[in-house]
């Protein structure tokens, strides 16, 4: 095995603490009042509909064009950009036809998504269409109260706007943690790799891998494939070993029967009238069920040992805490 030397103060890794500003959650209510409002199908369009219908591309004639888009699109209403288009469509109704231009209309990611185009062809997408309506949705929000904060957090009793946005920002917060410590755990595995320089047998190893008898895998292509894809793969099973040195990770099987017993809970599978105890003994019992088929809890296992890994990395690196806004994060993990 070759000799790895992990260099932690050298990684240059750092973890990013996503922040969640006030803005950003008042958005977050009235989100939530929209997923949970009143859905209508009015005759008319408004300013907070969706309109769904037929676009067809056109010539600069302003006939079909030969070989251009033709699709079914849905598309809101508060979507488009440029008001005088945007007045084109209020008033609108079934069967109504209206020509505009889709550039001047529309940002790109709006016609990539509402046109089904790849990114690159929405980009670059200015022509006119003719959307003929065939439908119109509205969603009158929910109102902001008592009845709205049980359903979204049913097991919390919340009396107040202020409570409920808590309780959103605690939630944004464990989800953004979640997603910084994905994103660490990538550009970490990635500086190791990059880092690692022990030597490998690299031509036992080839002939190892395409002697195991695989569909399509032959010396040729390991070889082929040698740089990209099985060298990485190599280099970390080695670190993967230095790592296990520093300390034990093998998942337990109390610590699979407690990740069972999580997502169990999660879901409330409380029967009606069962008591705390009861309800308790019966969740642990399912879990250990459960927990002893291997075949049943594999992904768990990796799961609780890819969690114990990262957190000796973690451990070891101690990294340097970043704070970035959201756009920021969702910038650097395109």
């Amino acid at each position: 095995m070759p000799q790895v030397e992990i260099k932690w103060n050298e990684l240059g890794v750092k973890m990013t603490q996503i922040k969640v500003s006030s803005k950003e959650i008042d958005e977050q209510v009235n989100e939530v009042a929209q997923r949970y409002g009143k859905f209508e199908t009015p005759e008319t369009v408004a300013e907070t509909d969706y309109v769904y219908g037929k676009v067809v591309e056109l010539e600069k004639g302003g006939e079909p064009k030969e070989g251009g888009v033709t699709t079914f699109v849905s598309l809101e209403i508060a979507k488009i950009k440029n008001d005088e288009i945007k007045q084109q469509f209020i008033g609108k109704k079934s069967e109504d036809k209206i020509v505009f231009n889709a550039g001047k209309a529309l940002d790109a990611e709006t016609i990539e998504k509402s046109f089904r185009l790849e990114k690159e062809v929405a980009k670059k997408f200015k022509s006119d269409v003719e959307l003929t309506l065939s439908g119109v949705s509205r969603i009158t929000p929910h109102e902001i109260n008592e009845e709205l904060f049980k359903k979204m957090f049913p097991k919390e009793e919340v009396k107040d706007v202020d409570t409920f946005k808590k309780l959103l920002k605690k939630e944004t917060e464990k989800a953004y943690a979640e997603q910084s410590q994905m994103l660490f755990n990538v550009q970490v595995r990635k500086a190791l790799i990059e880092q690692f320089a022990g030597e490998i047998p690299t031509e036992f190893i080839q002939r190892w891998i395409a002697s195991r008898g695989e569909k399509d895998v032959t010396l040729d292509t390991v070889k082929a494939e040698w740089e990209e894809k099985y060298l990485p793969a190599i280099k970390w099973e080695f670190i993967e070993a230095q790592i296990r040195k520093i300390k034990d990770i093998d998942p337990t099987q109390n610590e699979i029967v407690d990740y069972i017993k999580g997502i169990m809970t999660s879901h409330d599978l409380r029967k009606e009238d069962e008591d705390e105890k009861a309800y308790e003994e019966r969740i642990e019992k399912a879990a250990r069920s459960i927990a002893q088929d291997r075949n049943n809890v594999g992904q768990i296992y990796e799961k609780i040992y890819s969690d114990k890994m990262f957190a000796v990395l973690n451990e070891q690196i101690k990294p340097e805490v970043e704070k970035i806004t959201i756009k920021e994060f969702a910038e650097r993990n395109k």
